[in-house]
């Protein structure tokens, strides 16, 4: 390749790159917004339900939860 095209692809990667990670790290940023706001409503609305009496299957359980469809599903003890 000649000098000339070296150079381009260099400086077109290396843009790439920069864009690329103006992305990742905007997009990151966001959805560590959207995280708390959306714990925040979780938690409210858990608040509400029990309020009324229902019973509440906690996230943090179901996140523990392991297990295939055909084997069926490991749970936690609680």
């Amino acid at each position: 390749m000649k000098k000339r095209t070296k150079r381009d692809l260099t400086i077109f990667t290396g843009v790439l790159a920069l864009i690329l990670g103006v992305v990742f790290v905007n997009s990151e940023m966001g959805r560590r917004g959207d995280r708390e706001a959306y714990e925040k409503l979780l938690l409210q609305l858990q608040a509400e339900r029990q309020e009324l009496g229902d019973s509440v299957l906690e996230w943090s359980l179901m996140r523990e939860t392991k297990g295939k469809p055909r084997s069926g599903g490991k749970f936690s003890e609680e």
